[in-house]
């Protein structure tokens, strides 16, 4: 029985930096996930988006 090490699924360490192509798929997903929470969601159920954004912005 081999003992497993908890940090071979690990792609990226704390102090590591992303590349080039990684950097840009990582920026379109977290697009992506935003406009959906953000624009969709109260296009969805009846509100103004704008306001969603702001309460975005206050909340950060």
């Amino acid at each position: 029985m081999s003992k497993q090490n908890p940090n071979d699924g690990i792609v990226l360490g704390i102090h590591d930096r992303p590349g080039f192509g990684q950097w840009v798929g990582l920026s379109i997903q977290h697009l992506f996930a935003m406009f959906g929470s953000t624009v969709l969601v109260p296009l969805m159920v009846g509100l103004d988006p704008s306001i969603a954004l702001f309460s975005s912005g206050v909340g950060t």
